[in-house]
């Protein structure tokens, strides 16, 4: 608190226990009255830190031509760029003042439209299990304040609203992070023949045509929530494995394509240079007797730097399987399918229509796209030079 005190009315505070008094850092680039933000190590990767933010967002602020919703401006943007460009957890818990039904409101506003966007667009995870009323005044009930986390974050445990114990028009959320390092163990991988390969190619696209995704064709007026994405996510992950056993005729794990990092360290390079040299020098033509023998002792060098630069590679290969596994692992279902599809995704994300909504898929977006370009009376002139032609 002794950090807040230059505000005369803060609105956003964290209180630390002792056992991270001393561990615990206050980031004052990242606070203001609306935002605390300090970070403490991260048990499972000993050179990166967690950040934690309190964030409030006000409903307006007024300004010289009235007041604007500043939901984009808050500080609480550059908290989540600077953790996901540091690849650092980050837990935000925030009174968002935006209404969606994503997270249990009935209607939508435009701030909770900017809050999915944000949510979208940073990659976060909405830790809410439970989409009751936070915010209770008189007869008005919201579910306004949310927790998120990012990819790097830590797991969240036993998220629970304790209703009826606040003074407050806000109820108390309690919460644990799973800060406890887990040993890995590493999944089974599969060599899949290119037969079976192609009959699941061919498997799939039928068993997805059979069942029926409560999001494939929404009404025109129905919201789509996030219980439901979690329900269409769970039932596409068991059309892959139902897919995948009947072309195996095995019950393996869903797995994951793996990612390539760069495998060649200075220390590889190096051997590798080596390596090098000493096959220039033994493919010398014509050696004399002195070569020969001073040959033999480059030979066991040159076997024992290929070993070790083989074991080396191995070695990072094995890291960064492990990395990504583990870090497909710690995410929801929908963000894990996302995440092992995501080089063959493409995103155009939704644009901004005259008439204040926005569009909703993909074909929708180049279409409204073309229009605003090219004018809708130069699109019609070019469909009927190819109906003529």
């Amino acid at each position: 608190m002794r950090h807040l005190a230059h505000n005369t009315k803060p609105r956003a505070c964290i209180m630390i226990s002792k056992p991270f008094a001393n561990q615990a850092t206050f980031h004052e680039e990242l606070s203001d009255r609306d935002n605390c933000t300090i970070s403490i190590p991260d048990p499972r990767k000993p050179d990166k830190r967690i950040y934690y933010c309190s964030s409030y967002l006000p409903d307006t602020v007024k300004y010289p031509d009235g007041p604007k919703h500043q939901i984009n401006e808050s500080l609480m943007i550059k908290v989540l760029k600077k953790a996901n460009r540091q690849k650092w957890g980050l837990n935000i818990h925030t009174d968002s003042n935006a209404h969606s039904t994503a997270w249990g409101n009935t209607t939508d506003n435009h701030r909770g439209r900017d809050m999915e966007r944000i949510i979208s667009d940073f990659n976060l995870t909405i830790e809410n299990t439970d989409f009751s009323p936070t915010y209770h005044k008189g007869g008005n009930k919201s579910t306004i304040d949310l927790t998120l986390t990012n990819e790097h974050a830590p797991k969240i445990l036993n998220w629970t609203i304790l209703k009826g114990t606040s003074l407050s028009d806000h109820e108390l959320i309690a919460m644990d992070s799973d800060l406890i390092v887990t040993e890995f163990t590493k999944p089974i991988k599969l060599k899949i023949p290119r037969t079976t390969s192609r009959r699941f190619s061919n498997i799939l696209p039928q068993k997805i045509k059979e069942r029926k995704f409560k999001i494939d064709k929404p009404q025109e007026n129905s919201k789509i929530t996030r219980s439901q994405i979690d329900n269409d996510a769970v039932l596409l992950t068991n059309i892959i494995l139902d897919s995948w056993n009947e072309a195996k005729n095995k019950k393996p794990s869903l797995t994951c394509k793996r990612k390539t990092n760069k495998e060649w360290s200075k220390n590889s390079i190096k051997i590798r240079n080596n390596i090098i040299y000493l096959t220039n020098i033994l493919n010398k033509t014509e050696p004399s007797y002195e070569e020969i023998i001073g040959k033999s002792e480059l030979k066991k060098e040159l076997r024992k730097d290929r070993k070790q630069l083989r074991k080396l590679l191995a070695q990072k290969k094995r890291e960064d399987w492990e990395n990504f596994c583990s870090s497909v692992e710690k995410t929801k279902t929908a963000a894990r399918l996302s995440k092992i599809f995501e080089n063959r995704r493409t995103n155009l994300g939704s644009m901004y229509k005259e008439d204040g909504s926005y569009t909703s898929n993909p074909k929708e977006t180049l279409t409204h796209l073309a229009d605003t370009l090219l004018g809708k009376d130069n699109i019609e002139k070019v469909e009927d030079i190819k109906s003529q032609g």
